[in-house]
């Protein structure tokens, strides 16, 4: 087996999808590294808000003790002080 027609077999794809894409890698190689630098952030800022707002849901469903949850906001926490 050709390594198209594995990689295509992998990604349950055809083997004509797959050289096509690889076609249009080779004949626009700026559009495509723009798109993995824009999905590099995209999965930067997920990661960033799972370990924000994910760490706190884990932390309430598996009852960790409050010494070790994040501190919850509330109206007072955000209001301006004089």
């Amino acid at each position: 087996m050709g390594m198209i027609s594995g990689v295509a077999t992998h990604l349950d794809l055809r083997p004509d999808q797959v050289q096509a894409a690889l076609d249009y890698a080779a004949s626009y190689p700026d559009e495509i590294e723009e798109a993995l630098v824009e999905n590099s952030q995209g999965a930067q800022r997920l990661k960033h808000l799972f370990l924000t707002w994910g760490m706190t849901v884990l932390a309430k469903r598996i009852s960790l003790p409050l010494c070790l949850r994040q501190p919850r906001r509330n109206r007072r926490d955000l209001a301006p002080t004089a």
